[in-house]
């Protein structure tokens, strides 16, 4: 069972919902890229400094 710590921080970050895209398989794609490289993006900048 996995221990959770509680913590005072707590972080909201939206993103935007690839599943939504529409259009050829492409645009799909590039809907997910662009929403994985934002998640990647958010991850890094918050614990750079850590």
């Amino acid at each position: 069972m996995p221990v959770l710590f509680r913590t005072k921080y707590h972080e909201h970050v939206g993103f935007s919902d690839p599943s939504a895209a529409e259009g050829k398989r492409e645009e799909k794609l590039a809907a997910f890229r662009t929403a994985r490289e934002d998640i990647t993006r958010s991850v890094r900048t918050r614990f750079e400094s850590v």
